[in-house]
């Protein structure tokens, strides 16, 4: 725009490519800003990326930000990166956390952790003050990057033990946070005000009591349900505890198909679980509202009480949109589903209604159609594979035995996929999380 070719190199500062595509977005002139976009999208995910997110973010150019952030996010699901927030500053982090899509596998507990991960090695935890104590807590001013300077001058990022408070206590489920974690690291280092943390332990022992198994409640991709499913903020504008940390009511994980054949108390308390009141003679079908679009993820399917006919895969949906009232629970029909009946037979029906093939025979898996009865899951969207086990001791002892039986694969690659059960009569079962992986 100023007849200067746009170029990039080693010499480049992160505020000029900010001042291109500012400069372009004021004038409208949008083949550059979609150009610097596409270029960003392409730079390696190094330290001098994180400077550019830093002052895309703080220039509010919301375009360029979302195009950085995904390059840090992309990196984690492709290189199998460790979650790191190092070099972002505290206005980075919550644009991260609160405009970005996080891999289903980014746990609160990761991003917990990569908030704490900066602190210095060298940290003297015996000068921290036990909640409990009634001499002053630690100062403020303390720098939890322990570069902080280096970082500023350069364009990086630094946190003060105030800042990282803020982003526990407004930006967190802090309830979905394992509890050694809380323990070794956030207790010792009083991060957390003593009312939030009884708070928190409140909610996990509510959800626990329910019945919720805690690989439920601490691994469960929650930030990708849909709609999200969230208790943060801790604290209100009156810096008073947040009522959803007293009520613990999370919405339905659940959506049914058709919504009438679980009429009359469908939704157990704890929501990892679904029960079947009556004999419906239709399909059955619950859905987790749980979008898995990307990386490996495994779960366990338990029948509490055992269904006639039951069966736990996954299934493709036309639409992504859930309604989110209490009083409906409908999913559309499904594109297609794979799954594996209690009888050890799968079923792989992936076009139209009635075109499906059924595995029989000598299975390498026991049934599960008696109560307690479980199956273990596997879904990989990398290979867009599907295959299931008794338990994880068999699962990971039989990984190579590429049975048909045991195996689906060809799932569609452009479609999300959501764990399913199917209860076409009375019956309860549980679902429990077992792991997300990139």
């Amino acid at each position: 725009m100023h007849g200067v070719p746009f170029s990039w190199n080693d010499e480049s500062s992160p505020e000029s490519l900010v001042d291109v595509y500012l400069l372009a977005e004021q004038y409208q002139v949008c083949s550059l800003c979609e150009r610097v976009v596409l270029f960003v999208s392409t730079l390696p995910c190094e330290p001098k990326l994180k400077f550019l997110l830093n002052a895309a973010v703080e220039r509010r150019a919301e375009g360029l930000s979302h195009a950085a952030a995904m390059v840090m996010v992309n990196s984690i699901c492709s290189d199998n990166e460790d979650f790191k927030f190092e070099g972002l500053r505290k206005e980075t982090i919550v644009y991260v956390l609160t405009s970005v899509e996080l891999p289903p596998h980014i746990t609160e507990t990761e991003i917990a952790d990569a908030l704490l991960c900066p602190l210095p090695n060298d940290l003297d935890l015996s000068c921290v003050q036990h909640k409990n104590a009634k001499t002053s807590p630690p100062p403020a001013a303390v720098v939890i990057d322990s570069s902080a300077e280096e970082g500023n001058q350069e364009g990086g990022g630094c946190l003060s033990r105030e800042d990282v408070q803020e982003i526990f206590e407004n930006h967190i489920d802090l309830p979905f946070i394992k509890t050694w974690l809380v323990e070794q690291k956030i207790e010792p280092l009083q991060i957390l005000r003593p009312e939030v943390l009884a708070a928190l332990r409140r909610v996990q022992a509510v959800c626990l009591s329910r019945g919720m198994t805690p690989g439920s409640l601490f691994v469960m991709p929650w930030r990708s349900m849909v709609p999200k499913v969230s208790v943060a903020p801790a604290k209100t504008a009156e810096n008073e505890i947040s009522a959803a940390y007293g009520i613990v009511d999370f919405p339905g994980l659940w959506s049914f198909y058709p919504e009438s054949s679980f009429e009359g108390g469908v939704l157990t308390p704890q929501g990892d679980s679904v029960r079947c009141p009556l004999d419906s003679y239709l399909t059955g079908l619950a859905v987790l509202k749980l979008p898995l679009c990307t990386g490996r993820h495994r779960w366990r399917v338990r029948q509490l009480q055992p269904c006639k006919i039951f069966a736990a895969g996954v299934v493709s949906l036309p639409t992504k949109e859930f309604s989110a009232t209490p009083e409906r629970s409908a999913t559309p029909e499904p594109n297609a589903y794979w799954s594996l009946h209690s009888d050890g037979s799968t079923v792989d029906m992936s076009t139209r209604i009635g075109s499906y093939k059924t595995y029989g025979g000598d299975s390498l898996l026991d049934g599960f159609d008696k109560e307690g009865g479980a199956v273990v899951v596997n879904l990989d969207m990398h290979s867009r594979s599907l295959s299931f086990a008794n338990d994880l001791q068999f699962d990971c002892s039989n990984r190579d035995r590429k049975r048909s039986d045991l195996h689906l694969n060809g799932l569609p690659r452009d479609d999300a996929l959501y764990p399913a059960m199917w209860m076409p009569g009375p019956g309860f079962a549980r679902i429990e999380w077992i792991w997300s992986g990139p």
